[in-house]
């Protein structure tokens, strides 16, 4: 188990079987393209973020 932020992408609703059902997707990691894409997302949206 490596140490660290564990970063998670969920997809809900845009994700469908063949047969056209529902279906989610999840992708984790603290590691490799997983976390370098939500950490390189999160730094790029920065500027959207206000105090609440």
């Amino acid at each position: 188990m490596l140490d660290g932020t564990e970063y998670t992408v969920r997809g809900y609703g845009w994700v469908t079987q063949p047969s056209g059902a529902p279906a989610s997707l999840s992708l984790s990691s603290n590691d490799g393209e997983v976390a370098a894409w939500t950490r390189g997302l999160l730094q790029a949206t920065v500027p959207c973020w206000t105090a609440g």
